[in-house]
């Protein structure tokens, strides 16, 4: 498999050198939020895993499912560490899942 080319990426506009662009006959609203997904869900991933970016996309969904186990786990026995670990893995999944 090849390479992807190396973060951080930015939102560009045709014409302008860049990674992720927004071409059409004009840029619209949806465009513009699509092209911003993308640079935070690539330079996120190469934040995690700059030599594999796409293990890092590929396995999020199961990291994800193991976040909200543990999670469910430590509610359900206070102690101090537990409680401060189950706070910062509620913080994590709620901005993976903040809508």
């Amino acid at each position: 498999m090849n390479k992807p080319t190396p973060g951080p990426w930015v939102l560009q506009y045709c014409g302008i050198e860049g990674v992720a662009f927004c071409c059409g006959i004009g840029p619209s609203e949806e465009d513009d939020a699509n092209a911003a997904l993308i640079v935070a869900a690539v330079n996120s991933c190469f934040a995690i895993n700059p030599s594999n970016p796409l293990a890092v996309a590929e396995g999020l969904p199961e990291l994800v499912e193991a976040l909200r186990e543990a999670s469910s786990y430590f509610s359900n026995r206070p102690g101090n560490w537990e409680v401060q670990l189950e706070g910062m893995i509620r913080s994590a999944l709620a901005k993976l899942e903040k809508k």
